[in-house]
Formats: structure tokens, C-alpha cells, sequence
């Protein structure tokens, strides 16, 4: 079952071991010799399924702290004793809770910030090693990868792109596609992999000037695109915007109208706003759309941050929202479900 990997990273999450019993892992893992990498919450669930203990709510811990290592750890080879890091956790293993099979390889204070397994390749940190925050993180995940798991980094930048070009393809078909530029450049980035993966007659290539673009911007997204074949049609919809209104759900649950764009002060409903008016933009301005035959497709530039952060079950089935993204509104999901 487990054979066909070469290790095993266990997320971070901002569930509670102690509380979330369905948000597990299998736990046969643990019965192999894979090397396994428990982050945050990972780690938890890797010292909860080896015999330890996890203790609720004891410190709180969130941002950069200094930790100490056990330099001789293969985890944290080359690096020094002290090391900056990013811990985010309410939840805590304390040094008397770590399993019978582990042994505390970090500390934070009188917390574990990092185990290690007594004979198995299992290692987990309390901290994010993914972050800027954490400052050797990277030389971290290196150590794991390419000494622990001696996963070779054989990966180019070249099959990134032909990989993303067959995925474009198998997804399309012979459909057609309508391309939502805003300028930026996650979603001009995906403008151009459309244009190289499918044919030109497949694109509708569309960019919404809402107002608030740069000087000129709008003008040059569209003389960027333009240079590599695309043409780009641009709507002006300033006016639309500022007196854009949409529906949103209060605090009682209760469904209500917001105050116009021009006159909104709460950010979330700004970005509400700007996230449907798009969207109504689109559909009421290209009206020639609904008469092409065959399925149209909604191509977007998001990123999986924006769509986690927006509680999108495209990311993720147990994500918190920590704000609403103005490209993964309840009216865009509705247009991208359709």
C-alpha cells in the first residue's frame, strides 16, 4: 500500500488533536520504515499515534521564536544550535508527553518544538519549516528529502511547464475557454499557458477594468498579451463597480444588501462586492458568450493560498476562513460550478 511513496509529509492544520478525532492519518504508516515528516499538527498526530500525549491550551505559541536544536539529528545537520522559527500552535507536547518511541530533538522554552523516532526515519517539528519565518527552514526540508528520504531533486522548471501544458489539454478537450485577466500575474501567467496549450479559436481572453488599476495598467496588460499573439478584450466597468451592491450574510444569518462600493467601509463586503460585480460584468457585458455552441470553461489565475484563506473546498474540506478572496466569492463559485 504504502510502497509507492518515497516519504511522507504530514501537514500542518489549524484543528486540534485533541478535539478533531476525524481528522487523522491511517496508522499503518507508522508500522513502515518510510521516512515520515510530521509539521505542527503533524507532529502532534504522530506523537498521539506512538503512545505520547497532547496537551490543550497549556501556551500558546505564534511567531518567531528562537529554539534550540540536537545539532547531531539528521534533520537539522549543518545547521547551529540556535534557530529562528515560526510556531503557530495552541495545542502543545510537553517534554514528559513525548512517546516512549521518540525523543525530543527541539525545545522551545519547556515545550518540544521537534521529535525524532529511536530507530525509524520519522521526524516531526512543531514549527513551519515551509516559512520565511522559519530561517533555515529550507536547508531543513533539503535534509529530510535529499538525506533522509535520498529523493533526488530531478524536477525541472522545463517539466513543470510540460506537465502544466498535457493537464491544460486533458482538462479542455476541444471546449472553449473563457480566460479572466485581472493584471496581475498569476492570472496573466495563466492567460499565456492557455495560449500555448490550446488553439486560438479555443480562448476567450476577457480583462475587467474595474477603476481601481494602476496608471495605464489595463493598456498594458492587454499590449503584454498582445505580443505573444492574444487579443485581449478589455471592459471598461468603472462605473459598474463603484455603485456595485451584492448580498452578503450577517452575523444573525440573515441575508441583507450591501451599502454601494463608493460607500462601503468593512472589507469583507468590499470584497464581496468587487468579487460578484465582476462576474455580473462579465456575464452582462459579453452576452455573445451564451450563444456559442459546446460547454465554456472558466479559467482562472488563483492561487490555492487564496482559495484555502476563502475556506474553498477546492482546497481543502477543513479550512477556516480567514477572509473572503474577491476571486472566490459565492457568485464566482456559482459560475465556476456551472
Amino acid at each position: 500500500m504504502f510502497s509507492l511513496g518515497r516519504a511522507v509529509i504530514i501537514s500542518g492544520s489549524p484543528e486540534s488533536v485533541v478535539l478533531s478525532a476525524d481528522l487523522s492519518c491511517d496508522g499503518q504508516i507508522f508500522l513502515y520504515n518510510m521516512p515520515i515528516l510530521g509539521i505542527c499538527y503533524g507532529m502532534q498526530l504522530m506523537n498521539r499515534h506512538l503512545g505520547g500525549k497532547v496537551s490543550q491550551g497549556q501556551l500558546r505559541e505564534d511567531g518567531q521564536f528562537s529554539i534550540s536544536l540536537d545539532t547531531s539529528c539528521e534533520l537539522f545537520k549543518e545547521l547551529t544550535e540556535k534557530q529562528d522559527v515560526l510556531l503557530t500552535h495552541g495545542d502543545s507536547v510537553t517534554i514528559n508527553d513525548v512517546a516512549n518511541q521518540l525523543e525530543t530533538v527541539a525545545r522551545s522554552g519547556n515545550l518540544v518544538a521537534a521529535v525524532a523516532h529511536k530507530s525509524k526515519p520519522f521526524y516531526g517539528v512543531q514549527f513551519h519549516p515551509e516559512t520565511d519565518l522559519t530561517t533555515n527552514g529550507k536547508k531543513m526540508l533539503k535534509n529530510f528529502l535529499f538525506n533522509i528520504a535520498n529523493i533526488q531533486p530531478s524536477f525541472t522548471l522545463t517539466k513543470r511547464l510540460d506537465c502544466c501544458l498535457h493537464n491544460i489539454k486533458e482538462a479542455v478537450g476541444d471546449n472553449r475557454v473563457l480566460v479572466l485577466v485581472s493584471g496581475g500575474v498569476d492570472s496573466t501567467l495563466c492567460a499565456a499557458l492557455m495560449y500555448k496549450a490550446l488553439d486560438t479559436d479555443q480562448i476567450l481572453p476577457l480583462h475587467v477594468d474595474t477603476g481601481f488599476m494602476r496608471k495605464n495598467e489595463s493598456k498594458q496588460v492587454k499590449e503584454s498579451l498582445k505580443l505573444i499573439g492574444m487579443d485581449l478584450k478589455v471592459i471598461n466597468a468603472q462605473v459598474a463597480f463603484m455603485n456595485g451592491q451584492t448580498v452578503v450574510v450577517g452575523r444573525d444569518g440573515q441575508e441583507y444588501m450591501t451599502k454601494p462600493l463608493k460607500a462601503a467601509t468593512y472589507s469583507e463586503h468590499k470584497r464581496n462586492i468587487i468579487g460578484d460585480t465582476f462576474i455580473k460584468v462579465v456575464t452582462e457585458e459579453v452576452p455573445e458568450l451564451m450563444e456559442i455552441d459546446g460547454n465554456i470553461l472558466l479559467v482562472q489565475g488563483t492561487l490555492r493560498p487564496d482559495l484555502i484563506e476563502s475556506a474553498s473546498s477546492m482546497a481543502s474540506s477543513h479550512a477556516n476562513m480567514i477572509k473572503t478572496h474577491h476571486n472566490d466569492t459565492k457568485l464566482v463559485r456559482y459560475m465556476r460550478d456551472q
